[in-house]
């Protein structure tokens, strides 16, 4: 059936949206190695920092679902739908079917990767995609088809646990046009600083290239100064040519897009977090470091064959090499 049919039918979610409890609470708090609620976890969307996590106390319950395991189940079941209403699988024509999990972003932005609500969300998902599976070997045929499975990012560990900090956008703002104000005179010489970067105001734009040239200058300085930065410099210097780059600086050069970056960059070193003075956050992610960088990556090709569970990491493989590799299995030019 069509998403619209599909809607229609769902079983009423309302009464799914029950209590949230740990599955198994003493296997939790083993994989969590810690206590329930760490300095540091804030909850999220409305739950506070502790189980049980009861969405009826929160403004707005359906909301809830996002940060809640029930949220990747209700993904779930919609692919599986889609694969019946688009008819997936039923031909000899490869159809491509993408499913995003969000659920487990939500909840560690909330409370941490080590949280027991993470260490739940990750068991249950466990669970759902299982389940999953065992419908597209139903459906489809086992054998007939390929998955997969990475992630967009990672994320920073509690800052709490790890000796590092916070730092609020508000805080780098109020620095960057401190840095500005010392060569421009009083003014409102930045407009933005949210993550990763600095926009200059219209009225620094406005000043000769040498001005312009010296406040980047300050803002770098001043940015510097903050022990939770770890590097900050010109957009432009790193925009442009990526192939001739090589590390860092080549991740650096494919993240911007010289049409909406701003004129600064600026990058958060390690075991630091970035985040709104309104709206505090357990951890966050989009640095250098590995533990945002590193996901796991599961590859699942068409004519596999069955051995004994290899759980070791065999290759790395860069995000950017996702898409030809699922290209070259659909027989297809990569983008």
């Amino acid at each position: 059936m069509k998403l619209p049919a599909w809607l229609a039918k769902l079983p009423p979610v309302a009464p799914r949206i029950t209590t949230w409890t740990p599955l198994d609470p003493d296997k939790v708090a083993k994989l969590s190695g810690l206590p329930d609620a760490q300095p540091g976890e804030v909850g999220e969307k409305g739950f506070g920092p502790t189980f049980p996590h009861d969405p009826a106390k929160t403004p707005a319950p359906y909301d809830a679902v996002f940060a809640m395991p029930l949220g990747n189940e209700l993904v779930l079941e919609t692919a599986l739908a889609a694969i019946d209403g688009e008819g997936l699988g039923r031909d000899n024509t490869p159809d491509l079917l993408f499913v995003s999990l969000s659920a487990h972003d939500y909840i560690a932005h909330g409370w941490g990767h080590e949280s027991w609500e993470a260490w739940d969300c990750l068991l249950r998902l466990d669970g759902q995609l299982g389940r999953f599976l065992d419908e597209l070997d139903r459906k489809v045929g086992a054998g007939n088809w390929s998955m997969v499975v990475t992630s967009d990012h990672g994320g920073a560990h509690l800052p709490e646990l790890t000796g590092g900090g916070r730092i609020s956008f508000d805080q780098l703002l109020t620095a960057a046009n401190n840095a500005a104000t010392a060569e421009l005179g009083p003014g409102t010489w930045v407009s933005n600083a949210h993550y990763p970067y600095v926009f200059l105001s219209p009225a620094t734009l406005a000043q000769s290239r040498r001005e312009i040239a010296i406040v980047i200058k300050k803002i770098e300085y001043a940015l510097r100064s903050f022990p939770g930065i770890a590097r900050a410099g010109r957009v432009d210097t790193f925009a442009g040519h990526c192939e001739t780059r090589t590390g860092d600086d080549k991740a650096l050069c494919l993240t911007f897009d010289p049409q909406r970056a701003g004129e600064i960059f600026y990058m958060p070193a390690k075991n630091w977090v970035m985040q709104e003075d309104v709206e505090p956050l357990a951890t966050a992610h989009g640095s250098l470091n590995d533990y945002d960088r590193d996901v796991p990556v599961i590859l699942l090709p068409y004519g596999r064959t069955k051995h004994a569970p290899d759980v070791s990491p065999r290759d790395e493989l860069g995000l950017e090499e996702v898409a030809p590799l699922v290209a070259a299995w659909l027989g297809i030019a990569p983008p």
